[in-house]
């Protein structure tokens, strides 16, 4: 098995879901009264779930030295596809949720933007991972 600094440092399938279950994991804290004023510093959790996933379970992080595959015609446009769709689904919730977050008409209505947030940027991520 090779050691932490021979694991290849680009996003991997499964800091996805590492992300994904930081960012449910921020949405439920930000509900706790004491902790609901703080709801800007939970932004931080997926990417503190990535970091624990790595350090915790670095065998589902391939070597760096693992030769990449090649892809045919349809496994390219399919990862363009991603990107382009993932990419577009979260440029326009990161535009409302800073919109809803600049005004606060309904503070709790933008958190529930970070969740489409998140599935387009892990939409796009799987269409960037396949092409690199």
């Amino acid at each position: 098995m090779a050691s932490e600094s021979g694991r290849n440092p680009t996003l991997h399938f499964w800091d996805v879901p590492a992300a994904i279950l930081g960012l449910a994991v921020a949405g439920a804290l930000s509900r706790i009264p004491l902790l609901e004023g703080f709801g800007l510093l939970w932004i931080g959790a997926p990417a503190a779930f990535v970091a624990l996933r790595r350090v915790a379970l670095p065998q589902l992080t391939p070597a760096a030295t693992v030769p990449r595959p090649t892809l045919s015609f349809w496994q390219r446009l399919g990862a363009y596809c991603c990107l382009i769709v993932g990419g577009v689904i979260t440029l326009l919730s990161g535009i409302v949720f800073y919109i809803n977050a600049t005004h606060a008409t309904r503070a709790e209505f933008s958190w529930k933007l970070l969740l489409p947030l998140a599935i387009g940027g892990a939409i796009a991520a799987v269409g960037v991972r396949k092409l690199t």
